[in-house]
């Protein structure tokens, strides 16, 4: 790389803390929330459609309480000036009326279950000091002496492993009612919720939603009917490592129109999602910047430049590279991530792939999650707008 080059990338990285706060000036509190669009916003819907990147936020990921069901999150998305979301099946199942397990109803508890299930850390107390909080590390790679030891530690259980017999048959239960609830329910519930997102002026870009080997073919036809009827291009979901699984949502999703993107966390690679790719044309990339760079240490542009036309989404975050003290998410222009760089990327050759926020990092002493979040979306659109390109 050439030292104009050197240059460039520094300075679309190089974003003080004193800049970062600065950016608070777009925070507001979350009290806020409970009133209307205009209180932030002047009452226009939002557009953040910048430098021709859709940029959104995955909802209701680590939303508070207050925006933690369908209304509270997209009164939570026009506040933040966004018009654009990955949106959670959660939230949006829990509206049309599906069956909820024991003790996991709506509302905050909803979310908090979300939180768990989605590898995100819930906000604890910050320590008082002027230095940022470090965030639980998702997948952090083991190092010694500045070098990988081993293997990233898997994030949570699941599977049902560890669970006592009448957990894994209530396990069980909760599963067959959603499996015959979502081959019943119909699309009409779908299509008032794409009506409230669309009247408020914000899109549904991706639905998040985890198929497995044992769902019936119907559990698979809902899925991406629900999805389409919100006017979403594509599901989301983790990278199934089953060839064979892939292979199986690759051909659903060929039936049906519709891409699948498959997030990674620390084991993404050049070559991660190669088995996915190859047997489906449907099968593609939700790549999540932060992660790429905590377990690659490399910058992920060369991969945009190499995969564009299969990376249907993307989920901004900023961690540390690999050995960087814990890998943490940290707040955005104070990890190793160069989230502007990526952006203007995506600018720079008119790459329209959806980007949105995955708000990992701790919220500072004295800050509050939307305040937080809101600087992210800033940071964002100061990085499309203001720069040539």
């Amino acid at each position: 790389m050439s030292e104009n080059a050197n240059r460039r990338s520094e300075d679309v990285h190089v974003l003080s803390r004193r800049d970062f706060g600065r950016l608070a000036f777009a925070a507001f509190p979350a009290a806020a929330l409970a009133g209307g669009a205009s209180l932030a916003f002047g009452g226009n819907k939002p557009d953040s459609l910048w430098g021709g990147v859709p940029f959104g936020i995955f909802a209701p990921y680590r939303f508070g309480p207050e925006a933690s069901d369908l209304e509270g999150a997209l009164n939570a998305l026009v506040k933040f000036g966004v018009s654009y979301t990955e949106l959670s099946n959660s939230i949006v199942e829990r509206y049309a009326g599906a069956p909820q397990p024991p003790g996991r109803g709506g509302g905050a508890g909803g979310a908090v279950a979300q939180q768990a299930a989605g590898g995100g850390a819930q906000q604890a107390a910050a320590p008082a000091t002027n230095q940022a909080p470090l965030a639980p590390a998702p997948m952090q790679i083991p190092c010694e002496g500045g070098k990988p030891t081993g293997a990233p530690a898997a994030l949570g259980g699941g599977g049902g492993r560890g669970q006592t017999p009448e957990q894994r048959a209530a396990a069980e239960a909760q599963a067959k009612a959603m499996s015959e609830w979502r081959a019943a329910v119909p699309m009409s519930k779908f299509e008032d919720v794409r009506k409230q997102f669309t009247d408020a002026g914000v899109n549904i870009y991706a639905y998040r939603i985890t198929l497995t080997s044992s769902m019936p073919d119907s559990e698979y036809d809902y899925a991406f009917n629900a999805a389409k009827t919100l006017g979403a291009s594509q599901i989301t979901m983790e990278h199934p490592h089953d060839v064979d699984l892939a292979r199986r949502i690759g051909q659903a999703g060929e039936k049906h129109g519709m891409n699948i993107g498959y997030h990674l966390h620390t084991t993404a690679s050049m070559t991660a999602w190669d088995d996915v790719m190859a047997v489906s044309p449907r099968n593609g990339l939700q790549l999540d910047i932060g992660h790429y760079v905590a377990g690659t240490g490399e910058s992920p542009v060369p991969l945009i430049e190499k995969l564009h036309s299969r990376i249907y989404s993307m989920h901004l975050k900023d961690r540390k590279k690999v050995c960087h003290d814990r890998s943490e998410n940290m707040p955005w222009g104070q990890g190793d991530t160069r989230i502007r760089e990526v952006l203007q990327t995506l600018k720079k050759n008119k790459w329209a792939i959806p980007v949105g926020i995955e708000f990992e990092y701790l919220v500072p002493p004295g800050s509050t999650w939307d305040a937080e979040i809101a600087k992210c979306v800033r940071y964002g659109k100061e990085s499309l707008e203001n720069r040539r390109g």
